[in-house]
């Protein structure tokens, strides 16, 4: 989906100053001379909208107003470039901030203004009491800002619950770490956030277990597909591994048992 689909920009006479944000630094630039022609023309009555494509078309859309007190002169952006006249801000998306030049001090907390493009919604920006998926992707269109609604806090409470550790293998290191939602994301947004509704895995077993290749049943050990005799040896090998070995208990909220039988009646087994 192409951002212009949803949104129109400043070049079509429109109130969104649409800005594609960098995947791989994390940051965004943001022309002097855009921001003071659509302070000109409209006030402070329009959005700057930073997006991103990985995954796909996640963006935020924030009313100027709410960074209007970070776009000063004594904030921009310094350097080669602005020795050669090219007058810009740059900022930094992490964790559903928005930091001035990478600064903390310098920082706006935006996840309220979240839109999840896939879903086409069609925000009416007149009136932002429309209630956006607080989530995004800046942060995986910009590191994984919150790929998932509240992903940031469901995935330190996810990690929290089980310790920091892969449930599975203990696993340790948190770059390793995924917060797996039981109940997908996408099939239940009343589950999204809800600590008893993800499991702390190795990067490796999340994506068996995401793909349906593995759950986990009543008694909290893991089942393989019987579908396995299809797969090449190697991963027949590392999913035998995995049969029958008990997940590590939560310390603080339990797995809901309804939320893995619907991984079970639903995911598994339904690749």
């Amino acid at each position: 989906m192409n951002i212009d689909e949803i949104f129109t920009g400043y070049k079509q006479g429109g109130n969104n100053y649409i800005i594609k944000a960098d995947s791989k630094n994390k940051w965004c630039g943001f022309s002097k001379g855009v921001i003071d022609a659509l302070k000109q023309r409209l006030g402070l009555s329009f959005n700057i909208v930073p997006w991103g494509n990985t995954p796909v078309d996640h963006y935020f859309c924030i009313p100027f107003s709410k960074l209007e007190h970070l776009f000063t002169e004594d904030l921009m952006t310094s350097g080669e470039l602005a020795d050669k006249g090219l007058q810009r801000w740059t900022a930094t998306i992490v964790n559903n901030v928005f930091m001035m030049r990478a600064n903390s001090h310098y920082s706006v907390d935006i996840s309220e203004f979240y839109v999840d493009a896939s879903s086409k919604l069609a925000p009416v920006f007149g009136t932002l009491s429309n209630q956006y998926d607080v989530d995004y992707a800046i942060e995986d269109a910009l590191a994984n800002v919150k790929i998932r609604i509240g992903q940031s806090e469901f995935r330190s409470l996810v990690l929290s619950n089980f310790q920091s550790k892969c449930c599975l293998s203990g696993i340790s290191e948190e770059g390793l770490l995924v917060a797996s939602h039981i109940i997908p994301w996408s099939r239940d947004k009343s589950k999204r956030g809800d600590p008893g509704n993800g499991l702390c895995l190795f990067v490796e077993f999340d994506k068996y277990f995401d793909k349906g290749m593995i759950s986990i049943g009543d008694d909290f050990s893991v089942i393989v597909s019987n579908r396995c005799s299809s797969f090449s040896r190697p991963l027949r090998d590392r999913l035998a591994a995995l049969e029958g070995r008990k997940m590590a208990s939560p310390s603080v909220t339990p797995i809901n048992p309804a939320f893995l039988q619907y991984h079970r009646e639903n995911i598994f087994d339904q690749f």
